[in-house]
């Protein structure tokens, strides 16, 4: 979504095909990462971005992607850090059922057809 009102958007993922499926779905609209420590959104990143930008860290159960990340809570999720709203409330992926779904049955539907297919 934010994309389409011409936000700037990077995402990071830690899959190695994210960046090309990214790519592929969006073109140039958002910036894909295949997310590594060096990959990861520093404190000192934060505190350049514009006053007003903003982060969601959907992968906040698990550490985060970002360093000022902390779990938050869907009844007050958003908080400031260096003048950035952040957005990290927990088990995200589970308001978004179907989309999880398909982005998990991609990587392991081959390994259950093998298994299958071995009767």
């Amino acid at each position: 979504m934010a994309a389409d009102v011409s936000a700037r958007v990077t995402a990071l993922n830690r899959g190695m095909e994210f960046p090309r499926e990214l790519d592929a779905r969006y073109g140039k609209r958002i910036t894909a990462l295949t997310a590594a420590r060096h990959n990861m959104v520093s404190r000192g990143l934060v505190a350049r971005m514009n006053p007003g930008a903003g982060g969601v860290d959907v992968a906040i159960d698990p550490g985060g992607y970002f360093e000022t990340s902390r779990p938050s809570t869907h009844a007050d999720p958003g908080y400031g850090v260096d003048g950035a709203v952040h957005g990290d409330a927990r088990h995200m992926p589970g308001h978004g059922a179907c989309t999880t779904t398909s982005a998990l049955n991609k990587p392991t539907e081959p390994f259950a057809l093998n298994l299958a297919n071995k009767g």
